[in-house]
């Protein structure tokens, strides 16, 4: 926040406001700037800042709410086919547009999304394939986090993203909320972004990444899934990653894929 402050104390004096709490924030319709910061006070996940953006801008009378990951580079003009894609396709709950990596810019991270209740498998589309004019996957079914066009009518209907997850899985429980009320997720070919992978949590796996990764999979698990599909699920998103850490030795990682089982069975989710 210092540092995005900083810069536009340099680059643009008199276009940006600063407000010192949501609260304020919400009280009071900002000044005809060019840019409004809102600071929350503390870390309260992705959910958490997001949800303060998305409802100050509603406030002010937005038509889309763009979402996007601080760790991205966007190419000059990504922004317009997802609008217009939105305008043309009325039913769109989620934009989004082809994702490259940041350092292999000529290489997918993701083209479309798909993600299965029983296995708790996402995948996504021509990941980690060279980019040779792939065209994005149509029917989506899970759409990340890194890069959302959201037009307001779908928070009015779906309501905000789930500040419970605090990290990881809240995009895919917020697709699903999309999808299970009507609307499509859509992939524009020809809105670009570049993604530093990793760089907003550290690019290496950490025990804390380890505890919300396993907590918030397994608890999208319990409350959205059919008691059938468990045994599957838990194997893909627990018991294939403990097998893997085992053999490598990363005790660090099971220690803390325990600890977060067990704050999530002891957690209102089984209450």
């Amino acid at each position: 926040m210092e540092k995005i402050e900083n810069y536009l104390q340099a680059q643009a004096p008199d276009e940006y406001t600063v407000f010192a709490s949501p609260d304020e924030a919400m009280q009071s319709r900002s000044p005809q700037t060019k840019y409004t910061l809102l600071q929350t006070g503390h870390n309260g996940g992705y959910g958490h800042g997001n949800n303060i953006g998305i409802k100050y801008a509603m406030k002010n009378d937005t038509d889309y709410v763009l979402v996007l990951n601080n760790d991205t580079i966007v190419e000059s003009g990504f922004l317009e086919p997802m609008v217009l894609m939105c305008e043309k396709e009325q039913n769109i709950g989620i934009a989004s547009g082809q994702i490259f990596y940041f350092d292999r810019p000529d290489t997918f991270w993701f083209n479309g999304g798909t993600f299965s209740k029983c296995t708790g498998k996402i995948i996504h589309r021509d990941y980690n394939i060279k980019n040779t004019g792939q065209k994005p996957l149509i029917e989506n079914t899970f759409i990340t986090g890194c890069l959302w066009l959201i037009p307001k009518d779908v928070f009015q209907n779906v309501g905000f993203i789930n500040e419970g997850y605090f990290m990881y899985v809240e995009d895919l429980e917020f697709s699903q909320r999309v999808l299970e009320k009507g609307y499509s997720l859509k992939v524009s070919r020809d809105s670009h972004i570049y993604h530093k992978v990793g760089n907003s949590y550290g690019a290496e796996l950490t025990e804390f990444s380890v505890y919300w990764m396993t907590k918030n999979r397994l608890r999208y698990m319990v409350e959205h899934t059919r008691l059938f599909c468990w045994p599957l699920y838990f194997y893909n998103n627990a018991v294939k990653f403990f097998i893997r850490w085992s053999l490598a030795g990363k005790y660090k990682f099971i220690k803390a894929q325990f600890t977060a089982i067990t704050h999530l069975i002891f957690s209102k989710v089984f209450v």
